[in-house]
């Protein structure tokens, strides 16, 4: 099985665990365990096995995901590979935002990017595609870091074609994550082609 595969029959897995925590426990148990720091920790005495298990669950996953992050930073390209394949996959489950968020920061903090700008790129727009608005700011770092003629002349391209396809919203994200990308590189201190 594929990573691609395990990562959205993991997200199906702990969608319907999720659902059913729901249903069986109510609402207020997830959103009191979205506020908690460390999910595991904060387990009242009231909770069913069901919420347990789900907190157990995304826990693992989180540490999981933590670790491939810190080997991704330290340069490990496995860890690289399976960060962009999260990133590039874009699992929705309880919590993969946060997930996601901390790939993308510990992706900028590796020693080199510029061999993945295809990855960078296959990323950037699925995230313009979608609905997540939070990463963009930290895609726009990682196109930064990653940062090649080829890309920005790809990454133009498809500005235009959103545009000629009259996709406002692709296009406003894809400026902004361009943007981001010119400020990260100047905040690294790389020089701009006039």
């Amino acid at each position: 099985m594929s990573l691609r595969d395990e990562l959205n029959e993991q997200a199906a897995s702990l969608r319907a665990l999720e659902d059913e925590v729901k249903r069986t426990s109510g609402s207020h148990e997830l959103e009191r365990v979205q506020l908690a720091p460390h999910l595991a920790r904060q387990m009242s005495r009231n909770s069913t096995h069901l919420s347990q298990r789900f907190i157990e669950r995304i826990a693992e996953t989180e540490q999981h995901w933590s670790k491939i992050g810190d080997l991704a930073a330290a340069g490990d390209p496995g860890a690289i590979d399976d960060a962009f394949t999260f990133l590039e996959v874009i699992p929705r489950f309880f919590r993969s935002g946060y997930i996601a968020e901390r790939l993308v920061k510990r992706l900028v903090q590796a020693p080199d990017l510029v061999p993945y700008e295809d990855r960078v790129r296959v990323v950037t727009l699925g995230y313009a595609r979608s609905a997540a608005n939070r990463e963009i700011g930290l895609i726009g770092n990682l196109v930064g870091k990653a940062w090649t003629p080829k890309l920005e002349e790809s990454l133009l391209n498809a500005v235009a074609e959103a545009e000629a396809s009259q996709k406002r919203a692709q296009v406003i994200k894809l400026g902004s994550i361009l943007e981001r990308a010119r400020q990260w590189r100047l905040s690294a201190g790389h020089q701009e082609r006039a």
